[in-house]
C-alpha cells in the first residue's frame, strides 16, 4: 500500500506502536486534502491501525470546507475503520490552533473514538503507546 509523500503531507505507519501517521507542512486546499482523506482510509484498513497520530505543527489553518468535512466525515469514517485514538499535535499559532480545534468539536460524538490533542510528538506517541 503507497502512503502520498507530496509538498503538502508524508503518511506512515509504525508497526510498533499499530499508528497510521501523517505529518503535514502547510496549508493544504480541500481539493488536494480529499485523496489525503481518502487514503487515510485505505490505510487504516489496510494496515488494520487502531490509533492515529497527525501532526498538524506547520498549518496555519483549514479552509472552512475542510473543517465541515473532518467532523462530519473524516471522524465518523475513521471510526468505522477501526481507529480508537486519534492524537493531534496542534500548531503553535493560536489561530492554527483554533482552526484545528474547530475542525475537531464534533469528534467526541462519536462513540468510542478518543481524541488528544498534544504540543509535540514524543507527548503524543507517549499517549499512543498507552492505549
Amino acid at each position: 500500500m503507497e502512503f502520498i509523500k507530496n509538498q503538502y503531507v508524508e503518511q506512515n505507519f509504525d508497526k510498533t506502536l499499530n499508528v497510521l501517521s501523517a505529518i503535514f507542512y502547510k496549508y493544504v486546499p480541500f481539493s488536494e486534502f480529499l485523496p489525503i482523506f481518502e487514503r487515510s482510509y485505505e490505510l487504516a484498513r489496510y494496515y488494520k491501525a487502531d490509533k492515529v497520530l497527525l501532526n498538524l505543527k506547520l498549518l496555519t489553518v483549514h479552509d472552512e470546507e475542510t473543517r465541515e468535512y473532518i467532523a462530519n466525515v473524516w471522524f465518523p469514517t475513521i471510526k468505522k475503520e477501526g481507529v480508537n485514538h486519534v492524537a493531534f499535535i496542534l500548531p503553535d499559532s493560536t489561530v492554527g490552533k483554533m482552526s484545528a480545534q474547530d475542525a475537531h468539536k464534533n469528534s467526541q460524538n462519536i462513540n468510542g473514538l478518543i481524541i488528544a490533542n498534544f504540543s509535540d510528538e514524543s507527548e503524543a506517541r507517549a499517549w499512543l503507546s498507552n492505549q
